[in-house]
């Protein structure tokens, strides 16, 4: 006696069907009804975040900092703007400092890997 194994393949993926399709579907009107935001509005949202345009034009010095640690490998990076076109570099890796600046005329750099 030989079983037919495509009509119970076939019976099975179309039970599959008959319970999954519905809810895709559904789940791709309600995606379709959601509002897509537009890049001003985003940015709009994130100067509000930070308290709004007026404080943020207030700042007059922006530091950032950034550590990186593989192992025993070391590297650090420092880096200081002030509104006036002045910025400073720091960047140490292994206990070694290069230092670049700029004054909004002339830059200085002092780098022990060249």
């Amino acid at each position: 006696m030989k079983t037919d194994i495509r009509a119970a393949v076939g019976a099975t993926f179309v039970e599959a069907c008959r319970v999954l399709l519905p809810g895709l579907a559904a789940f791709a009107l309600i995606g379709a009804g959601a509002r897509a935001e537009t890049v001003d509005e985003i940015i709009a949202q994130n100067i509000q975040a930070r308290g709004g345009l007026e404080k943020l034009k207030a700042i007059r010095t922006l530091r950032t900092t950034v550590k990186f640690s593989d192992g025993s490998f070391r590297a650090e990076f420092r880096q200081e703007n002030k509104r006036a076109g002045k910025v400073r570099e720091a960047l140490m890796v292994q206990r070694k400092q290069q230092v670049r600046a700029y004054d909004g005329q002339t830059e200085l750099q002092n780098s022990p890997f060249s």
